[in-house]
């Protein structure tokens, strides 16, 4: 696909990977409709993108929050409004913590923004993009899709499911226009949001991923097509070892000790 044909339904779009994709999108011709929660933030990078009157028309915003269902409905007909052929799950939750210790509310939105979102938004957009000459669904996630690591059990299970629901899709999908993509990154301090759990598995992974770096992977990978990517050789080769070894692979965690700080207080 070329950028300039481009119609997008960004998630997430106010998030730090989300605004450096959409200002990418923007620049390289494509139409791009903003979706987030929080309505300030959203009308702002609107306002950034669109800049002169000639361009907006190219950009809109619609405040709503994708866990739940009446508004994946209007995500849905105003990306049918616009004739999207690009649905980007970018939207992300994320806590560190031994699963014990995780708050039961947090639990639940991490399942639900990372995983059952993006699955019913897909679904529901899923007959208007079969509709299209050439479409894709991106799902941006996580180097922890495939390589599940102590203090992430809950997150790491959401990648994993998100990665495994992107790789049945493209199957199933496989003889019809709709290209059904993941793209895995490395950890940042934010998604950890937790030092000691960061060095922790740094001391197994090395790296982080900035957002304009995954921002711009994310562009290459949407319009090259390609079906699945992760970022940073030591997250690939991790990935694997966890596939061929994992017993050795959970020796190693263990030897090293890569185990998740414990806090003092049970949270509910």
């Amino acid at each position: 696909m070329k950028s300039k044909d481009l119609s997008v339904v960004l998630t997430g779009a106010t998030g730090r990977v989300g605004a450096e994709l959409a200002r990418r999108l923007f620049t390289r011709g494509a139409r791009v409709l903003l979706v987030a929660r929080t309505a300030t933030a959203l009308v702002a990078l609107a306002h950034e993108l669109a800049g002169e009157e000639d361009h907006r028309h190219r950009v809109d915003a619609l405040a709503a929050d994708i866990t739940n269902a009446a508004a994946r409905l209007a995500i849905r007909d105003a990306a049918i409004a616009r004739d999207a052929n690009v649905l980007i799950n970018a939207a992300c939750a994320d806590e560190a913590g031994p699963l014990s210790e995780l708050n039961a509310a947090r639990v639940d939105a991490m399942l639900q923004t990372n995983l059952v979102a993006p699955v019913q938004l897909t679904r529901i957009l899923l007959p208007h993009l079969l509709h299209q000459r050439e479409a894709r669904v991106l799902s941006l996630g996580s180097a922890l899709g495939r390589t599940g690591l102590p203090g992430a059990s809950v997150y790491g299970a959401s990648q994993f499911g998100l990665r495994g629901f992107s790789e049945a899709l493209r199957r199933e999908l496989a003889d019809t226009n709709l290209r059904v993509q993941f793209l895995g990154r490395r950890s940042t301090w934010r998604e950890f949001g937790d030092r000691h759990v960061e060095r922790e598995y740094r001391a197994v992974a090395s790296g982080s991923d900035r957002p304009a770096y995954i921002a711009e992977a994310a562009l290459r990978m949407l319009l090259a097509g390609r079906s699945e990517q992760f970022l940073g050789l030591s997250s690939s080769l991790l990935g694997r070892v966890n596939a061929l070894a994992p017993l050795w692979l959970d020796g190693l965690l263990k030897r090293r000790r890569v185990l998740p700080r414990r806090r003092d207080a049970t949270q509910t």
